[in-house]
């Protein structure tokens, strides 16, 4: 497209440098720092040396697929495509953010599969994104884009945001608290030891605020408490298989504008008439998918393992073992970015 006239006139490298100070202040590892600016360097050479644009206002999404030709080729390995491709994604992003770019242009950033560390029932960032885009634009702060909202950024399981009431929550402050009360009907996985206090971003806040305001329906369960999630038609707390069957409604593809990828008629579909029906669409994913993409994604995005551990409820030695779908490689490249600069390489 051409420039916009509306978005600031920044170049490339202004942006990197801006990027990097961001990571920096946000006290990102050294070790990140320098690969990240590695990377995205060779996205500033293809933009100064194959195209004729002065600003980042004028990419389009053609030019997204032009630089991955030129970056390239058969002897990179699917791993290191899907690296670079996922940090170009986020630099994209914060350009958006400082309406340097089309925020249309990030998410044409299409990182490979990766065949030996995907599994079949995990959600991946990119359908994450696309489904949670597709909600807020759509339906906005509904039952469903609060609770898988809530379940991708929090990397929760479904039982933890059903044991929340409203007043677990501190959405001035931003954090959610977790608390095992089975006498109560509210258990929690692990018991007193998944008693937790975990911090909430600001659009998890605002949405979860909104969704309380315009949306939930006002029920109080048969213990006087207020449960932060309620469905139409179930009085008090809903059961945990009601949300599990909201997640599995709103994961088909056809839910969140993909289309059938089975050439099925929603009109038609066993998968599409009810609540119940939605996980008998093959496409379909389960609540755990998405606990299980989130937690991926924070590795791979660098998160210290400690961090999602606590944050998630789960050792990390099961993180391992059932959560964990990256590559023996990018598990070494995330341990090497928190390691001390004089233990990794230039």
């Amino acid at each position: 497209m051409s420039a916009n006239d509306e978005l600031e006139q920044v170049e490339p490298q202004e942006a990197l440098d801006l990027y990097i100070a961001d990571k920096e202040r946000d006290g990102a590892a050294s070790a990140t720092i320098r690969s990240h600016r590695s990377r995205l360097g060779h996205f500033v050479t293809w933009f100064n040396e194959e195209t004729d644009y002065d600003s980042l206002a004028e990419l389009s999404g053609l030019d997204v697929r032009k630089f991955k030709l030129w970056r390239f080729d058969d002897d990179n390995s699917i791993h290191t495509v899907a690296t670079h491709l996922d940090t170009l994604r986020v630099f994209l992003r914060f350009c958006a953010g400082i309406d340097a770019l089309d925020p249309e242009i990030p998410p044409k950033v299409k990182s490979p599969n990766r065949p030996n560390g995907q599994r079949s029932n995990e959600i991946t960032s990119d359908r994450a994104e696309a489904m949670l885009d597709y909600l807020d634009r759509y339906h906005y702060a509904s039952v469903e884009h609060a609770l898988v909202h809530l379940l991708w950024h929090a990397m929760i399981r479904v039982g933890a945001a059903r044991s929340l009431d409203v007043d677990d929550l501190d959405l001035e402050e931003g954090y959610a608290e977790f608390s095992h009360d089975p006498s109560e009907d509210t258990p929690l996985k692990n018991d007193e030891g998944s008693e937790r206090t975990i911090h909430l971003r600001p659009q998890t806040c605002q949405i979860l605020a909104d969704y309380i305001e315009q949306n939930r329906v006002d029920a109080t369960d048969e213990h006087g408490r207020e449960p932060l999630f309620t469905v139409e038609g179930c009085e008090g707390r809903p059961h945990v298989n009601t949300l599990r069957n909201r997640v599995y409604a709103i994961t088909r593809p056809c839910a969140h504008g993909q289309g059938c990828p089975h050439d099925r008629d929603p009109a038609d579909c066993e998968a599409a008439q009810t609540m119940n029906d939605a996980s008998k669409c093959p496409s379909s994913e389960s609540s755990h998918a998405i606990r299980r993409g989130s937690i991926s994604w924070a590795l791979r995005n660098e998160t210290p393992k400690p961090v999602v551990s606590d944050r998630a409820d789960v050792s990390p030695e099961i993180i391992d073992r059932n959560y964990s779908t990256l590559t023996d490689r990018e598990q070494a490249d995330v341990r090497s970015s928190q390691l001390p600069d004089d233990l990794t390489d230039e």
